[in-house]
């Protein structure tokens, strides 16, 4: 005697049930751990910025209208040494017109009454054309620009091939140390 079963979707065991919702659970989690992937590696990565650099300020004072000094303002390197301090004023007062373009600093010192000595090149005193008003702006416009970038300084003494001037040009008696100029600043 044989016996035939057929088989019907409807009729099915209890553990084929079971075996059923085991294997939809098992895609719904994989479907899930699937997107968890994607969207971790599909997240856009963070931009990544220059590093910061810090920054000091110099304050260049230029002439304005060819009698008043304006004050503008740079941005170097924090850290920099006192050399590099004045050799980027430099660069900015040659940049800015104020001084001859060949004029060097070769050196500088300061003492312990706040006199700062700058010694310059000739070039210093070449500039024959210069009026009056353009040897006083070029005068004040590196004493008070190295007054205000450096502490403790309160003169400026300007020398020229390492050796005290009467005069740059004969208006403005520079022998002794000189003060910061306000009354050349622009109001």
């Amino acid at each position: 005697m044989v016996m035939e079963y057929k088989f019907n979707i409807y009729d099915t065991p209890k553990n084929f049930k079971n075996k059923k919702l085991v294997i939809i659970f098992v895609v719904a989690i994989a479907f899930a751990v699937s997107l968890a992937i994607y969207s971790y590696f599909k997240r856009p990565e963070p931009t990544k910025s220059a590093p910061s650099v810090a920054t000091d300020s110099l304050y260049i004072f230029a002439p304005k209208d060819g009698v008043k000094l304006v004050q503008n303002v740079i941005e170097v390197k924090a850290g920099i040494s006192e050399k590099q301090r004045a050799d980027e004023i430099m660069n900015e007062l040659k940049r800015q017109k104020c001084v001859p373009e060949k004029l060097t600093l070769y050196d500088f010192a300061t003492d312990e009454d706040g006199v700062m000595y700058l010694n310059f090149s000739k070039e210093l005193l070449d500039d024959k054309s210069a009026g009056t008003s353009r040897e006083i702006t070029m005068t004040y416009a590196i004493i008070n620009t190295f007054i205000s970038n450096f502490k403790n300084i309160n003169k400026i003494q300007l020398l020229v091939e390492e050796h005290p001037t009467e005069t740059i040009n004969g208006v403005m008696y520079i022998y002794k140390p000189i003060e910061f100029k306000k009354d050349l600043m622009e109001d």
